[in-house]
């Protein structure tokens, strides 16, 4: 995935760079005390820190949500001015960066969760199982999750909402062998599909979660 390969590059780089300079070095016995205290002290306060920020943005991007891109992005901004105070230059690469973060599809998946297939909660599909929606009309369920349902349909004009209201609209459904109404949100569709994201608590999609293992049994 591109984004982990982002994420370890910004954490392995620093690391090969700084292993390159050390073995540069006129010292025989890269194990020996001498090596690594030299190695301590062949680089700067500065360089230390710069070599963690970038580490850190790029352990930073693993996660994939708003709060760490950005402040990924902070970091690459903070090591910019950092270079131009201490060394007075400064390198393509720092300003590139956060850029490419920012401006390109990379970006997406910390901002629309929908994407991040990975974190994707278990599907169940259930054969016979239907959600009834509040004007009384039945579909058939192709497949679902503790934090969403994909519904069969044969029209989108089947569930009584124009075509231009139905992005994020909501409403509610039940199903055959749950007792309570479900507040859903339309997350996307298509003709024949339409796809919900239910807006529980987390207490509530555990408990969801639970249930849809339990029927998965019966």
């Amino acid at each position: 995935m591109f984004i982990y390969g982002v994420s370890f590059a910004l954490i392995l780089l620093p690391l090969a760079q700084f292993f390159l300079s050390l073995s540069l070095q006129p010292i025989n016995n890269k194990w020996s005390f001498e090596f690594f205290s030299f190695a301590l002290k062949s680089f700067s306060f500065s360089q230390w820190a710069l070599i963690f920020l970038t580490m850190l943005s790029g352990v930073l991007l693993l996660f994939a949500r708003k709060i760490t891109l950005w402040t990924s992005v902070a970091v690459f901004v903070f090591i910019f001015f950092v270079n131009l105070f201490f060394y007075n230059r400064t390198q393509p690469a720092i300003v590139i960066i956060p850029a490419l973060l920012v401006f390109t599809p990379f970006a997406k998946p910390y901002r629309d969760k929908t994407l991040r297939w990975w974190e994707q909660a278990k599907r169940f599909f259930i054969p016979q199982l239907r959600a009834e929606f509040e004007n009384g009309k039945k579909f058939e369920v192709k497949n679902i999750s503790a934090s969403g349902i994909c519904i069969l349909i044969a029209d989108i004009n089947d569930l009584d909402m124009k075509n231009n209201e139905v992005p994020n609209s909501t409403t509610q459904l039940r199903l055959d062998k749950h007792p309570h109404w479900l507040k859903v949100r339309v997350a996307r569709h298509s003709q024949n599909e339409v796809a919900f994201e239910f807006l529980f608590t987390k207490k509530e999609q555990k408990s969801f979660a639970v249930f849809l293992e339990t029927l998965q049994k019966t």
